[in-house]
């Protein structure tokens, strides 16, 4: 980590390693495992991260379990990152459908709706998005603010105006202190105009 903090990410890399090499099978290789993924996604070397990300998803240790989520998270925002759609989109879902972490859920279903977005789905926004984002506890709320805030814009976004209004209203009103309110606030003073 040190060497990383330092900005010697080469030098770095070959720690990381070396201790996965020395520890096989281990706490301390799977934790170098997961540091390194994530010190290769901070570095945009996304191929590098989704090797790794498929070594620990792959890998039979016990030890993985418990960070299987992250590790499957990290590889859907890399596939995202390298603008991979469909195989993003397939990602998240799983995500949605299999990680029984509420939080990671939600990060998915915020990032899926980035996807959708990027590939310009509004249709998909408005409609499917908007269904799963409603699915009552499935999602921690400033998720659910959030995945609203990305179909009312994809409402406003194609003209639908008093649409986009009424969902803006609706998460100042259910979600005041989700950071998302405070975008919508502004969504709903840029439908007044």
């Amino acid at each position: 980590k040190s060497c990383a903090k330092l900005k010697r990410y080469q030098q770095a890399y070959g720690r990381y390693r070396k201790i996965i090499a020395a520890y096989p099978e281990t706490d301390v290789s799977s934790t170098a495992n997961a540091e390194l993924a994530y010190l290769y996604y901070g570095r945009k070397k996304y191929d590098d991260c989704l090797a790794v990300c498929g070594k620990l998803l792959n890998s039979p240790d016990n030890r993985v379990r418990g960070i299987r989520g992250n590790i499957l998270l990290l590889k859907a925002m890399c596939l995202y990152m390298k603008d991979s759609g469909d195989s993003a989109n397939e990602e998240f879902q799983s995500i949605i459908n299999s990680v029984p972490d509420k939080e990671i859920m939600g990060k998915a279903l915020f990032m899926l709706g980035l996807q959708y977005e990027r590939d310009g789905k509004k249709d998909t926004l408005m409609t499917g998005y908007m269904s799963l984002a409603d699915s009552e506890d499935l999602f921690p709320n400033k998720w659910k603010a959030w995945a609203y805030y990305l179909s009312a814009n994809a409402y406003y976004d194609t003209g639908r105006i008093s649409e986009a209004e009424k969902i803006f209203e609706y998460i100042a009103e259910k979600y005041p202190s989700a950071p998302a309110a405070k975008f919508a606030g502004n969504g709903l003073a840029a439908c007044k105009i």
